[in-house]
């Protein structure tokens, strides 16, 4: 069973929870990526597990997580 999912927390400063429980990966994107920006960051998809072809669990990052900065050579 799926629960309902706030939508004040795009809408204001309140904080995600933990254990949250939304319907599709593209929701949960949403809720987080609107709340990041808020508070001065992007994420990007990362990790996803999947069991018996659905998925379970979905990292969201940072942005910039795992990414060299340029260096310049001279």
């Amino acid at each position: 069973m799926v629960e309902e999912v706030d939508k004040s927390v795009v809408n204001n400063d309140e904080e995600i929870k933990f254990g949250m429980q939304v319907s599709s990966e593209e929701e949960a994107y949403n809720i987080y990526n609107e709340y990041t920006l808020r508070k001065g960051f992007s994420i990007r998809k990362g990790k996803r597990q999947m069991i018996d072809g659905v998925l379970w669990q979905r990292e969201f990052v940072c942005s910039k997580q795992g990414f060299k900065e340029f260096e310049d050579p001279s």
